[in-house]
């Protein structure tokens, strides 16, 4: 059923409405930052408004794609505009939309220099990530993933100065490797089934062989977009001086397409290839999550342990995606709304501390109750204590582990307790140990900006944790659409 009222174009191109208002501002500079701050921030509101509408009209008892626009595109050839949501694609387009505006009340104060540029390419990232998660054409979807790489690597180049020399290197290497293997699987469906509509593909058969290939062709641009190794360079380069919004969008939001695209792509189009890569594609996964904790044993760099932890993370989604049972995959898409909001919250967190106090932290126990009480809150949440998201998401995972082996079950667990004993040894270090700035005696507590800023990520952290089920009800159908249509071999 087509939607009589375009709500999901209005909620991708809606961003793209506040840049061209943006690039009219005229005036002295600060004038004009404080100008284009406002217009984006009351630009992203209403986007964030209309995708809750969304969720507010969602039908959670149907499975399949809803809400569906199409108009003709590229008529010749059949290539179609067509976006559509399910239970799994909505909520990333509610995490888009609510994480946008909070990088805008995060950089408020520290994006100084070009704020014009640095809202109108943000709100461009905006409109790219959830046209990604609308697409119900490959070509389509492939044109929003390839566009979102370009204002990404923008904010990466113009406004983090220790990454500026690698950000355009780092564009060419990503924009090939996504580029050439999507494209040339994109032309290969669409010539051996003479479509790119994915509705219509879900019901098309490819060979073994054609699944194999097309499987590792996508394979390539998704692990690209995950920054899984070996480019997760990508986001310990922002280590230094990596801007509050830049590495929100980065790790919090786009690496969450690479996902997204596996759910939506590679397993239902190529079920056989699935399954024979799946014990591998778990192997990969443990092996990333593995080598995030033992160089988080190594680093002592207190941003890059916050930015290994989101690797770890993204590995530990995977496993779950991977693990190919209704419970993992539910599991990893929950963690995917989960690691969004703790994530930010942990960058937003040492962002804030790092950047008063220039240094390594040490000894927070002096005079920041608030934010002490909010860091160790955040802390409790990525090892996943009861009350919190990331504990149902684990919780989860492991179900779906359970019943793929026991001896990937054991290998999970043993990772969590390696990372439990980073955490516990980092923070016993940060907020007991010997004072290296004392300036941390003198630091003021968390403003009523910044406390803005953390209170909805707290509450979504706090909701998911304390009532999911709202959450997981409307994804439960199409993961099981997912599951039933796999028509699964035994993975034993």
């Amino acid at each position: 059923m087509t939607n009589d009222w375009p709500v999901l174009s209005i909620v991708t191109f809606l961003p793209l409405a506040g840049c061209f208002f943006i690039m009219l501002t005229r005036g002295e500079d600060e004038a004009v930052g404080r100008s284009c701050r406002h217009l984006a921030l009351w630009t992203t509101i209403p986007t964030l408004i209309v995708s809750l509408f969304i969720w507010v009209n969602f039908d959670r008892s149907r499975s399949g794609f809803q809400m569906l626009e199409e108009a003709s595109w590229i008529s010749n050839i059949g290539i179609k505009y067509q976006l559509g949501i399910d239970g799994i694609s909505m909520f990333l387009v509610i995490c888009a939309a609510l994480l946008t505006p909070i990088c805008i009340f995060a950089t408020w104060k520290s994006i100084k220099s070009r704020v014009r540029e640095h809202m109108i390419v943000l709100l461009v990232l905006e409109t790219t990530l959830i046209g990604s998660f609308c697409a119900l054409d490959v070509f389509l979807f492939a044109c929003f993933v390839i566009a979102a790489s370009i204002p990404l690597h923008l904010m990466v180049g113009m406004w983090n100065k220790n990454s500026r020399h690698h950000a355009f290197f780092n564009f060419g290497i990503n924009i090939f490797l996504m580029f050439i293997p999507l494209l040339g699987a994109v032309l290969f469906i669409y010539e051996s089934k003479n479509t790119t509509d994915l509705i219509i593909l879900n019901n098309a058969n490819f060979s073994r062989n054609n699944q194999i290939w097309l499987f590792i062709a996508f394979f390539i641009p998704f692990m690209t977009i995950m920054t899984l190794f070996p480019f997760h360079k990508r986001i310990l380069s922002q280590q230094g001086d990596g801007e509050i919004g830049t590495l929100i969008m980065l790790t919090c939001i786009s690496t969450k397409i690479g996902v997204y695209g596996f759910l939506r792509f590679s397993i239902p189009l190529f079920p056989v290839a699935t399954n024979l890569f799946a014990p591998y594609m778990l192997v990969f996964a443990i092996v990333i999550a593995l080598y995030a904790v033992i160089i988080l044993m190594i680093y002592k760099n207190f941003k890059s342990f916050v930015l290994l932890i989101l690797i770890f993370q993204m590995g530990l989604i995977t496993i779950g995606v991977f693990s190919l049972s209704e419970h993992g995959i539910r599991g990893g898409v929950f963690a995917m709304l989960s690691h969004s909001f703790i994530g930010a919250g942990l960058i937003i967190c040492i962002k804030i501390f790092s950047d008063r106090l220039k240094a390594e932290p040490g000894h927070l126990m002096n005079g920041i109750p608030t934010f002490l009480i909010i860091h160790v809150f955040i802390l409790l949440a990525v090892i996943g204590v009861p009350g919190t998201a990331s504990f149902i998401a684990n919780l989860s995972i492991i179900l779906g582990v359970i019943e793929h082996s026991f001896l990937t079950l054991i290998t999970v667990f043993a990772l969590f307790m390696l990372l439990l004993a980073c955490l516990l040894c980092v923070y016993k270090r940060v907020l007991f140990g010997k004072i290296l700035n004392h300036n941390t005696i003198n630091m003021r507590d968390l403003s009523l900006r910044d406390l803005g800023v953390l209170s909805p990520l707290i509450g979504l952290i706090l909701l998911m944790g304390i009532y999911p089920m709202p959450f997981l009800n409307v994804m439960s159908t199409s993961v099981s659409s997912i599951t039933n249509d796999l028509k699964m071999l035994p993975i034993n």
